[in-house]
């Protein structure tokens, strides 16, 4: 399955997290089910929405995010906020607006949040100045080597990124170029490339997109929500 992304227009939109669903408890020998409580959204499968509704025009919703988490990829939330990033979070959603130009680089230690790296190196590509992110030499043994695939794939975007040891260096384009992309095989590639996709000039193709199954299986649905084109062969 292969996709192109091009942002036509942006709308109001508001967007479910993944796993809202109640964990439910079968009993062989009672009639009915129980249910012990909801299972609280996934800040990972959030971060790329967070992150497309910053880098485009938009004003987005995103619900069941709970304030009180305690999910590590929470760390997104203040990771925007320090990039400059128009944002505010309620008890259990948040509300973002498109702040593109407002952003800004950093410094972040990426060792207890490896999974917020990839959406990470593509908001440093818009961002101004440098964004240099400690700690990426574990995701060389996710579903793919991330580090290199991600640098290969968004410098074929007109993105200036660069390893030094043990941290990626991002340096701010603002601007990114059409181009003809790969996920690898890797769902975390797949959408970040896609958010970059979005808030780039002309079309990006992207091969391969079929591997978003494995974590966000709505995510095409759900960036159709707030004004993304997508078409899929």
């Amino acid at each position: 399955m292969n996709l192109k992304a091009k942002v036509i227009q942006i709308r109001e939109a508001k967007w479910f997290s993944n796993l809202t669903t109640s964990i439910i408890i079968f009993y062989a020998s009672v009639l009915g089910v129980k249910t012990i409580g909801d299972v609280e959204g996934d800040y990972s499968s959030a971060s790329f929405l967070l992150a497309a509704a910053t880098l485009l025009p938009s004003r987005v919703e995103v619900t069941n995010l709970r304030e009180e988490s305690l999910q590590g990829d929470r760390a997104i939330i203040n990771i925007l906020r320090r990039m400059g990033a128009s944002l505010e979070v309620k008890r259990d959603k948040v509300e973002i607006e498109g702040s593109v130009e407002s952003l800004r680089g950093l410094s972040f230690d990426a060792c207890d949040t490896p999974d917020l790296v990839p959406v990470l190196m593509v908001l440093g590509c818009f961002a101004d100045g440098e964004t240099v992110i400690g700690g990426v030499e574990r995701l060389r043994w996710k579903e793919s080597d991330r580090v290199k695939v991600l640098i290969a794939e968004l410098r074929k975007l007109g993105g200036k990124l660069k390893l030094d040891g043990d941290r990626e260096i991002v340096k701010g384009s603002r601007r990114l170029k059409e181009a003809k992309l790969y996920s690898h095989g890797d769902h975390r590639v797949a959408m970040a490339l896609a958010v970059a996709a979005l808030a780039s000039e002309g079309e990006t193709e992207i091969r391969g997109f079929e591997c978003i199954r494995k974590s966000y299986p709505n995510f095409i649905q759900d960036i159709l929500k707030i004004g993304g084109k997508i078409t899929v062969r």
